[in-house]
């Protein structure tokens, strides 16, 4: 499937490429490229300050793990996850490999990935203490 999606993108880059050029010769190829390449730009762009920002935050912690929880979705790339959270997660297992992220409250979300995608979500509350009598 993967293989298929990135053929179908490379034919159709390649009949744009060749509808510029007959329809308005180098200029229009060269606008083409131009165009292909800050696109490329602004996705690099956008990867690098979300990986700054989840480089500075301490791993593995969140603001609010149940709306964190809300948003995540199966099928949301590890790029967009990481974006989300504003951290890098703590992996907490290999098969499958998960990770968990952790808020101020003891509340635990713990993701599963597989292809750099999330499979799994799962919202792990903390225990209540029972009250203690005065």
């Amino acid at each position: 499937m993967r293989f298929a999606k990135m053929l179908g993108l490379m034919l159709l880059a390649a009949v744009v490429l060749f509808s510029a050029g007959a329809l308005a010769g180098w200029q229009g190829v060269m606008l083409v490229v131009c165009v292909a390449v800050g696109w490329l730009l602004l996705q690099f762009r956008r990867l690098m300050s979300v990986m700054d920002e989840a480089g500075r935050a301490k791993p593995g912690v969140i603001a609010d793990a149940a709306d964190v929880s809300t948003k995540v979705r199966p099928g949301m790339k590890l790029e967009d996850l990481v974006a989300l959270t504003r951290s890098f997660g703590t992996k907490i297992a290999d098969t499958p490999r998960t990770y968990a992220w952790t808020d101020a409250g003891g509340a635990r979300l713990e993701i599963v990935l597989d292809k750099r995608r999330v499979q799994d979500c799962r919202l792990v509350e903390p225990h209540k203490m029972p009250d203690s009598p005065r």
